[in-house]
Formats: structure tokens, C-alpha cells, sequence
């Protein structure tokens, strides 16, 4: 994955580890996040596909993520990180290279909280319409809540991409249909 992209997904898994870890439930307990409960990412499943089970690499297709970014290059299986899953997209040593990532954070108790925190400190938000309760875009990471979950799927590219509000909104809806 190339330096750039490897930051983006950093700075992903910072953003929603930290709102993950939330505060606990009504009755004192921890709550069941990404990490240790039924929305944990489980390695394994690489190339994506239905699934509820909570496996952020389930979220995606890779024919779904080529219809969007398939003119860069080829979309290789994913790979889980923690609780996200990333796609590389292209040869390393092409102009058109990156990756597509997806980041979960499954039956957060404090997806709504989480996503104002996400929201107040991203660059340059677009609030976008039409996707789960409440979505924003700011620096080519696409941001929404879907009851108590909070998920994102970014594009990560060496060179501008045409039309990327428009990608990611149609790879957040095959998402979306996947909850």
C-alpha cells in the first residue's frame, strides 16, 4: 500500500478506534465494539461479500469497488486491518494507484456522538443526502451512521479522481444494503 493511502487508513483507524471505545452501557458494562463483541472484524475474509456478521470486508465487493474505480487498475482481494478492510487499487508504480478502504464501527452505543466528534474535526465537509441517518464527506472519505453503526469508505490515490463524492456515495449504498 503506498505511503499515501497508508496514512489515510491510519488516520481511519484512529478516528473510529477512539469512537469505538465510547463509553460504557446503561448498566455499567463495556460495550460490545468492533474489537470484542458480535461487530468484531474477523480476519479471513479477504475478497469481500454478504454479511452481517460485523467483518468490514463483507461490506464491499471487489466487482463493486472495479465498477467505481476499475479504469485505475486492477482491484486486488481486501485486507483486513482491525476493524477496517482495505482494497488496493492499480500497480504501486502507476500514476492511478490507491486503495479504497471501508472502517466499521458496528453497534457503537455512541455512533450519533462519534460522528459529530469525526465531523467537527475533518476539513472541508459536504453534507450528502440520501445515505443512512445522517452522512458528510471531507477529504475523500465519505462519513455516515446507520442507527448505532458508524461506517466510512474512502479513496486513497496518488492523483485526483473525477467525480469521487459520486464513487463513494454508490459504494456506501452497497453498504448500506449489506447492514
Amino acid at each position: 500500500m503506498g505511503l499515501k493511502a497508508r496514512a489515510g487508513m491510519v488516520t481511519l483507524l484512529l478516528l473510529v478506534g477512539a469512537a469505538a471505545c465510547g463509553d460504557d452501557d446503561a448498566d455499567g458494562t463495556a460495550g460490545a465494539g468492533p474489537a470484542n463483541g458480535p461487530g468484531g472484524a474477523k480476519p479471513g475474509n479477504a475478497g469481500g461479500g454478504e454479511s452481517s456478521d460485523g467483518d468490514a470486508c463483507s461490506l464491499l465487493e471487489v466487482q463493486e469497488i472495479e465498477a467505481e474505480f476499475g479504469d485505475r487498475g486492477a482491484v486486488a482481494d481486501g485486507e483486513v486491518l482491525g476493524f477496517s478492510c482495505s482494497w488496493e487499487v492499480g500497480d504501486v508504480a502507476d500514476e492511478g494507484y490507491g486503495a479504497v478502504a471501508v472502517t466499521s464501527a458496528l453497534g457503537n452505543p455512541s455512533a450519533e456522538q462519534a460522528l459529530a466528534e469525526i465531523h467537527e474535526i475533518s476539513s472541508n465537509q459536504v453534507e450528502v443526502d440520501g445515505i443512512g441517518d445522517q452522512a458528510f464527506l471531507g477529504s475523500d472519505s465519505l462519513w455516515f451512521r446507520s442507527g448505532d453503526q458508524v461506517l466510512s469508505v474512502s479513496g486513497s490515490f496518488i492523483t485526483e479522481v473525477d467525480g469521487m463524492q459520486e464513487k463513494l456515495t454508490s459504494l456506501a449504498q452497497h453498504m448500506l444494503d449489506r447492514l
